[in-house]
């Protein structure tokens, strides 16, 4: 996408723009490139299957996500890193997420998958609660305070074309209302020069797993009791 086109776009409304970089997979695999990429906190990675056997066209990976909502009962929360931007009280916090959702316009690729790049996350088992009201009277106590719903908001993506060998590397720019020409400008050789760093970053550095420590919250005393 050329600076004319992102500004068109910019001015039609959408203030979500994606730009896209194209490089060669034929030194990667999803787990690869994920491994060289997506360390840290809010990262993703999605296999396509075409009728549940077959490995389907495309794989698709979030690289950390900044901004992520969380619900936990009634209580919506919006982080964007270490920082609370919103907190709201709602009886239904799936009505968040449609306004949440609504707030960006995103324009349409052509050549690329349905999905490279949105919210992505889940909703655990207790969001039930949310659309069957009888049920909120029975909620047990929250012990392990993990979010009912949690939903990252992607800002660098790869998308892996497996049939034509190639991986777009997608960054998405967030653009402010009446931005100048020449703030556009800047926005888009920031997204550019992301671009850039991303290829060379997968090009060059080498996929190294980080350890994962896992841990329980469940005394080994308690475990031998059964």
């Amino acid at each position: 996408m050329q600076l004319q086109e992102f500004c068109a776009l910019a001015q039609q409304g959408y203030n979500r723009i994606p730009l896209t970089k194209v490089v060669l997979a034929d030194l990667d695999t999803p787990v690869s490139a994920y491994a060289k990429l997506a360390s840290g906190a809010y990262s993703f990675l999605f296999e396509s299957v075409q009728g549940g056997e077959k490995w389907g066209r495309y794989s698709i990976i979030g690289l950390p996500c900044r901004v992520v909502m969380k619900a936990f009962g009634e209580r919506v929360e919006v982080h964007a890193g270490d920082e609370l931007l919103e907190a709201h009280t709602m009886a239904d916090p799936l009505e968040f997420v449609e306004t949440f959702a609504a707030r960006y316009k995103v324009p349409a690729l052509a050549g690329m998958p349905a999905f490279f790049g949105g919210l992505v996350g889940y909703f655990a088992y207790d969001a039930v609660r949310y659309v069957e009201p009888r049920l909120k009277q029975s909620a047990p106590p929250d012990s392990l305070a993990v979010p009912d719903i949690l939903l990252m908001l992607s800002d660098d993506v790869l998308v892996f074309d497996n049939l034509a060998s190639k991986i777009h590397i997608v960054t998405h720019v967030d653009v402010e209302a009446g931005a100048s020409d020449a703030q556009l400008a800047a926005l888009y050789q920031q997204a550019t020069a992301q671009l850039d760093t991303l290829a060379t970053r997968l090009r060059n550095q080498s996929a190294a797993l980080s350890a994962i420590d896992v841990s329980s919250t469940t005394a080994e005393e308690q475990l031998a009791e059964g």
